[in-house]
């Protein structure tokens, strides 16, 4: 009995060392051989890449991220900001950070979001007028979208990131509201 038993642990042990083993193996190999590859486990935004206009001169691609901003270069400082040249006090020489905050909706119907997520929103809102946080709320623009049936997820289920038509709808809005 006990020989079975040690025996079964031994063999238990070697196969568990074995199978760590061969994952530790592909894997050396899929980072050698595949780099950046994501395997379809990441979502491209299809409107970074098939932009009209040339992103490529604020944005880069970031095997990390997808992409991130050209730092230090166009409108945004080596810390990732956008410099305004009018300070809060009006005084000469001082120099502040022109903050904007664009508050996207979920991209499904309102009657569809859970409490937490109407809780979340209310709650952002919130702490941007507390702070006096200049922002654009993009549920209105959102809401005359979906009134008139477009399509509103760049990938079905995805209610982060936006369709091409609505992300058209919020570049009017925030056009009209003079950010863009």
């Amino acid at each position: 009995m006990k020989y079975r038993y040690k025996r079964l642990c031994l063999n238990l042990l070697l196969m568990g060392a074995s199978t760590i083993m061969t994952l530790c193996m592909i894997e050396g190999i899929l980072r050698l051989t595949h780099q950046y590859a994501t395997f379809n486990a990441a979502t491209e935004l299809s409107w970074m890449r098939n932009n009209p206009h040339d992103l490529s001169q604020f944005f880069t691609i970031d095997p990390d991220f997808g992409f991130r901003p050209i730092l230090g270069k166009g409108g945004y400082t080596p810390y990732g900001t956008l410099p305004n040249a009018s300070p809060l006090e009006k005084r000469s020489g001082i120099i502040r950070l022109l903050f904007i905050v664009l508050v996207l909706p979920l991209m499904k119907p309102y009657e569809q979001w859970s409490a937490k997520e109407r809780a979340a929103r209310t709650t952002i809102i919130s702490i941007l007028q507390n702070l006096q946080i200049r922002y654009f709320d993009l549920y209105e623009p959102f809401q005359m979208a979906v009134k008139t049936g477009k399509t509103l997820q760049e990938s079905p289920g995805d209610t982060a990131h936006p369709s091409t038509d609505i992300a058209k709808v919020f570049a009017e809005y925030l056009a009209h509201h003079q950010f863009l």
